[in-house]
């Protein structure tokens, strides 16, 4: 049987394609930009769709080491 642990959240942030804060993404949801673009994170040949709003993880590293 599995033992239970209790969890505790301390914080809540945006983690988007377009942005890691509320002004970031604001602005690009205000001015139309949009994340999606070609599939990057893997071969997406076997798919029908080839396009993602990826969040883009070097950016999102820099963004929570803030």
């Amino acid at each position: 049987m599995h033992e239970l642990q209790r969890v505790v959240v301390t914080g809540v942030g945006l983690a988007t394609p377009i942005g890691f804060d509320e002004g970031t993404v604001a602005e690009h949801l205000f001015a139309g930009r949009s994340a999606i673009a070609r599939l990057r994170c893997l071969d997406a040949s076997l798919y029908k769709s080839q396009s993602s709003a990826e969040v883009d993880a070097a950016n999102f590293a820099t963004a929570i080491a803030a």
